[in-house]
């Protein structure tokens, strides 16, 4: 490998330090080996470390490490569908920012899936203490909480947006016609990217509770959506499980890009 021109600490003449390589030279002998498996090559000069620092090279092994450890959590991050399952949120309260990591109408907080909804979106909880024997519903995929919309303003929000697709789990008492559709826009605006008929399946086969029975519907779409409708079955339907695929916020990708900004770094960096 070509001699490397470093600046001293002293002059060579003194047995300076080359502390590019952290290498001794002395002014009588240019071509003995050095610290670190390098060689002097003249006043100015020093050659390249063939055997590698210990503590370099842990250090670097250690932040090689981290970076892959962060753009493996901002993948995860990115790729992870979301699922809402009402069990936690307050009966009989707006879910409101509960699912943005804010809280709902009665002050609980939750945790931050970048998911909001309309002060018409209630969850309603088996175990509040004021449930029927035998509960609100029954069957359903989450056997606590589910949502009851109860307005025209029961819309899910997403304001990064979600793509590919949507499911989720409903009981209804009766028929309706785009009981639940999907938009581009926030706040239930924008082109129309995928409708739900549900059909009055609460008690087909069962009667332990009014809201005994729990259908899957799902759909995939093309686009990015931003809302979800649910208040045409104000009323009527429950539903659970809620799940999408929401676009990373911002931040993630932020930080992935970083992570590779600095990978690349540390492998331009690396001694060859």
């Amino acid at each position: 490998m070509p001699a490397i021109r470093c600046k001293w600490l002293a002059p060579p003449e003194a047995g300076g330090w080359c502390p590019r390589r952290d290498v001794a030279v002395t002014p009588l002998s240019h071509s003995l080996p050095r610290l670190n498996g390098s060689r002097s090559f003249g006043p100015g000069l020093c050659g390249p470390a063939f055997l590698p620092n210990p503590v370099l090279e842990f250090l670097m092994k250690q932040i090689v490490i981290l970076i892959s450890s962060v753009l493996s959590a901002s993948l995860a991050h990115a790729n992870a569908p979301v699922l809402l399952d009402f069990e936690t949120p307050t009966s009989f309260a707006s879910i409101a920012e509960y699912y943005h990591g804010g809280m709902d109408s009665a002050g609980a907080t939750g945790p931050a899936l970048g998911v909001s909804f309309g002060l018409d979106a209630l969850t309603v909880r088996n175990d509040d203490g004021a449930a029927p024997v035998g509960g609100y519903f029954s069957h359903a995929p989450s056997p606590v909480g589910a949502l009851a919309p109860v307005g025209a303003d029961a819309t899910m929000n997403v304001a990064a947006g979600f793509v590919d697709s949507i499911s989720f789990h409903y009981s209804s008492t009766a028929f309706v016609a785009q009981g639940v559709n999907v938009y581009a826009g926030l706040g239930a605006t924008g082109d129309l990217l995928a409708s739900f008929n549900l059909v009055g399946n609460a008690q087909r086969g069962c009667s332990d509770t009014p809201f005994c029975r729990f259908d899957l519907l799902s759909s995939t779409f093309a686009g990015v959506a931003h809302s979800v409708s649910f208040g045409n079955a104000a009323g009527l339907a429950g539903f659970d499980n809620i799940s999408i695929t929401a676009v990373p916020e911002p931040q993630t990708y932020a930080m992935l890009m970083a992570g590779l900004l600095a990978l690349g770094f540390m492998v331009r960096r690396r001694p060859s």
